[in-house]
């Protein structure tokens, strides 16, 4: 596939150009373009599948920053807790460590 990769490292982004694309396309056969379709749209799906679990997560994570929020406020603290390492598996998750306890919550 012709891209190019300005910043000239692996796993930077790529660019292409339209005209370098139909050219690599026409020379490819009829079983190469229906394979190469196929996965396109398999790509699509995954991303597809991807961008509504991190929009569901980013729900998930607006709503236990709320939540946090609400609950030092209302308890007359602050909201000055250092921020902790989650535990391995609970990436997604904000953890901060109690003024008091040292426990995390």
């Amino acid at each position: 596939m012709p891209v190019h990769r300005p910043a000239l490292k692996d796993r930077s982004a790529v660019v292409a150009f339209s005209d370098e694309l139909d050219g690599w396309i026409s020379r490819l056969s009829d079983e190469e373009n229906q394979e190469l379709l196929a996965r396109v749209r398999n790509n699509v799906n995954r991303l597809a599948w991807h961008t509504k679990e991190v929009a569901s997560q980013t729900k998930a994570l607006q709503k236990q920053v709320r939540r946090s929020l609400g609950t030092s406020f209302r308890k007359g603290t602050s909201s000055t807790h250092a921020p902790v390492r989650p535990p391995p598996g609970r990436g997604a998750m904000l953890w901060f460590r109690s003024k008091s306890a040292g426990t995390m919550s």
